[in-house]
């Protein structure tokens, strides 16, 4: 039977199973979890959906908690695309900005109100 979607990450895993364990690593301040399903996705080449989807969890899972996170995520992403044109594949600097980012939205104050 064909699949449908993305395909599986470079350790095998289900694209969707990934991307929803980011998620709720990032609600449950799990993050070392968080961490570990980030890079396997961006590791596997789905880089930029792992930023669409952190930026939307900064408002869906954290919102008014922490009224600054939004500016500063989009900052760690800008960052992270600035750094990538450089295209220094061997040192790959731009993977600092990912792991900042998931580590501030793991260790926030979490408030769905805005959801």
């Amino acid at each position: 039977m064909a699949r449908n979607g993305p395909g599986p990450t470079r350790r095998g895993y289900e694209f969707g199973d990934c991307a929803s364990a980011l998620q709720k690593s990032i609600r449950r301040s799990d993050e070392d979890a968080a961490l570990y399903w980030a890079v396997e996705l961006a590791e596997s080449g789905y880089d930029n959906y792992v930023w669409k989807r952190l930026r939307i969890m900064c408002s869906e899972d954290i919102g008014i908690a922490e009224p600054l996170l939004p500016a500063q995520i989009r900052a760690l992403w800008e960052n992270h695309l600035d750094q990538k044109k450089l295209k220094d594949t061997f040192h790959r600097p731009e993977r600092l900005f990912l792991v900042h980012a998931v580590i501030l939205l793991a260790r926030a104050k979490k408030s769905r109100m805005v959801d």
